[in-house]
């Protein structure tokens, strides 16, 4: 199964999310990263055929990453997506 993990830009790694890669490449998952752009994002669902889209989510980004993740799932229907990170925990 292939994940690929979504990231907003930033100055300093997010511990967090590249734990959760470990721990799940240590369970025999493919990941990969991207940031939040949807031609870079559609491109590489296309091309290596991800199976799950996880956001990490912060609340500046919400209403962004909702409807980035409908724009994919329109074109990439197949696609389980998780929302992640600070946001989903506290609200």
């Amino acid at each position: 199964m292939k994940i690929l993990l979504a990231v907003p830009a930033c100055d300093r790694e997010n511990l967090g999310v590249l734990g959760l890669a470990r721990l799940l490449k240590g369970h025999g998952y493919s990941v990969g990263f991207s940031l939040f752009h949807e031609r870079e994002m559609g491109r590489l669902i296309a091309g290596e055929h991800y199976d799950i889209l996880a956001y990490y989510t912060l609340s500046v980004h919400a209403r962004y990453l909702l409807s980035l993740n409908r724009s994919l799932k329109a074109r990439f229907p197949h696609l389980l997506s998780f929302f992640g990170g600070p946001h989903p925990t506290f609200f």
